[in-house]
């Protein structure tokens, strides 16, 4: 009853990566699903990185308004070594 689909896209040097995704259908009430997902993410160096990821929900109900809401979220990563690693989330 879902579509789900994902779109990947990186620069020549890897160190910028993006991703869109996409789910729709109806759920088990019959409302009409569809939400869009956006993943970027960059490499500053060895031991740091930056990263975003955006959503945005709509949902219609059968017979009724359609609703939606959205979030936002921005990642400051530092990993100084390569298994420990720390993030600050700053989420709105």
């Amino acid at each position: 009853k879902h579509f789900l689909g994902q779109v990947h896209l990186t620069s020549t040097n890897s160190k910028i990566n993006g991703y869109l995704n996409y789910m729709g259908g109806k759920d088990p009430s019959d409302a009409l699903v569809n939400q869009v997902d956006a993943i970027i993410t960059g490499t500053v160096s060895s031991k740091f990185s930056i990263g975003y990821n955006g959503t945005i929900k709509i949902v219609k109900p059968d017979g009724g308004s359609s609703d939606s809401w959205w979030a936002s979220a921005l990642y400051l990563n530092y990993d100084p070594t390569s298994v420990f690693g720390l993030t600050a989330p700053k989420l709105r």
